[in-house]
């Protein structure tokens, strides 16, 4: 496996080198960022765009005739990615047993991605009252908070409060759980929402989404489409190949007599999911493919920004991968690996 993905890498920048002379910087952005609509009454969404991107997407149900629209993605890791400035609250008052326990030590099990050199940094609420904060690190660690007595609380809040993101650099916080003395709560739990924003609840966010897909569709009816076209489709967690197990989703519930669909893609991930799709369903079913466009990978200038630029030369590396190496069938389920917990 490792001799492969080394071979795949090297493979892929030395096509990389090749792509970019061929093509040129702003024909090779447009080259994988590509657009090309069919005649079809069933749209696939792939549920990890961006809001922005989900945002185009509403316009394109609203502005076609889809009889069908599924949500793709991969399952969740058993974490909570914190993705923009907000609070993910543990409201302990719905949770029996915790609330009636007081507690003196809280543990946040937590890592961090950062962005122009910085980690994100994170401030623990009790009820309404500060009582800590901590940055989360590359590595996932614990992050312990002392107080001054053993005490009891409604909830308690994690604020993330330094996101930002250049290019392809995403400053992120991940978080699996928050310990309370020796009583452990899960990220992904019922009683935990995400608070988005200004923390004024106005804009917030179940945290136990059995994956990105789930969460997508309930962005995409609160923005008004129709939840009686909407399909999730959740596949399994997988290291290598999601778009390709999304698609595996996709063929299984796709009705036999369907001819063509439209794939909703964003940036200069449109042409390898296209290709991807079009191998999995083979040729009795067309593909079409729409890019939605994305702040962070500019069109005229994404070479000059390392974020972008790498980003973009990433997904020339895996759409020749795709196109040279990559033939699925449908029982290749092998490339279907489990994350390793």
């Amino acid at each position: 496996m490792v001799r492969r993905i080394i071979k795949s890498l090297l493979l892929g920048l030395a096509l990389c080198t090749v792509g970019l002379v061929f093509f040129g910087k702003e024909e090779l952005f447009h080259f994988l960022a590509q657009s090309e609509r069919v005649e079809a009454s069933v749209l696939v969404i792939e549920g990890w765009i961006s809001e922005k991107a989900l945002l185009q997407a509403v316009e394109e149900i609203e502005s076609n005739d889809y009889r069908q629209v599924f949500v793709t993605s991969i399952a969740h890791d058993s974490v909570f990615r914190m993705y923009s400035q907000g609070g993910l609250r543990f409201y302990l008052s719905d949770i029996e047993l915790v609330w009636q326990q007081p507690f003196q030590e809280i543990q946040i099990s937590a890592y961090g991605r950062a962005a122009l050199g910085i980690q994100a940094h994170a401030k623990v609420i009790l009820d309404t009252n500060q009582v800590g904060e901590f940055t989360a690190t590359d590595e996932l660690i614990w992050h312990s908070i002392i107080l001054p007595q053993p005490t009891k609380a409604d909830s308690i809040t994690i604020v993330y409060d330094n996101n930002h993101r250049v290019g392809n650099e995403d400053r992120d916080m991940f978080v699996y759980a928050i310990q309370l003395d020796s009583m452990t709560i899960p990220a992904q739990h019922p009683s935990v929402r995400y608070d988005r924003d200004k923390l004024d609840g106005n804009n917030v966010f179940r945290a136990d989404y059995e994956g990105i897909a789930a969460e997508a569709s309930e962005f995409l009816i609160a923005e008004g489409v129709d939840s009686a076209m909407l399909k999730t489709l959740t596949a399994l967690p997988v290291i290598f190949e999601r778009t390709y197990a999304s698609a595996l989703m996709v063929k299984k519930h796709l009705q036999e007599t369907t001819e063509s669909i439209v794939v909703f893609s964003q940036s200069a991930h449109a042409r390898r999911s296209r290709l991807v799709y079009q191998r999995m369903l083979g040729d009795t079913v067309e593909v079409g493919v729409i890019a939605a466009y994305s702040n962070h990978e500019a069109q005229e200038n994404w070479w000059q920004e390392r974020g972008s630029r790498n980003y973009v030369l990433l997904q020339l590396a895996k759409y020749l991968y795709t196109k040279i190496l990559f033939f699925p069938s449908d029982k290749d389920t092998v490339l279907l690996k489990k994350i390793k917990k």
